[in-house]
């Protein structure tokens, strides 16, 4: 199934993340920044996570490719136009899979970016809300490990 994802990935994202490298690089960077590693499904949903965000590919057509907890987490780390980030933190924060692919989305980007300060700060404090949401349920039992 990664290996599916991967190259279902480089195929379709052919754009650029904000430093001017193919996305592709940028997925591949977060699914390496997992916290836990060698579980295909997290690392599957973090080489997909900006696929229905950033290319024409359909939530229809990735679920003819893929498990649906699998594209459920791919879903919940798509924004939506005009949503605030708030809105689009909290619709993360309701599936466990996403939540570990956003946190290491979030730390990855302040780690690697040279964003500015007040980007810094929102991604730190996403990153805080989803981590409190992590602390106050069950995400291991979830997550089955």
């Amino acid at each position: 199934m990664l290996a599916r994802a991967i190259m279902f990935a480089a195929i379709y994202h052919c754009d650029e993340d904000e430093r001017g490298r193919p996305f592709i690089l940028h997925a591949i960077d977060v699914m390496n920044n997992l916290a836990i590693k060698n579980n295909e499904k997290l690392s599957t949903i973090a080489v997909l996570h900006g696929i229905l965000e950033r290319t024409d590919i359909t939530e229809e057509r990735l679920r003819k490719e893929f498990p649906d907890d699998v594209v459920d987490a791919v879903v919940a780390l798509t924004r939506k136009p005009n949503q605030s980030y708030f809105e689009y933190i909290e619709q993360v924060s309701k599936n466990p899979h996403a939540v570990v692919v956003k946190i290491s989305d979030l730390d990855f980007s302040v780690d690697r970016s040279p964003a500015e300060t007040k980007e810094i700060e929102q991604y730190t404090d996403a990153r805080d809300t989803l981590l409190q949401k992590v602390l106050g349920g069950s995400l291991g039992k979830v997550l089955g490990i």
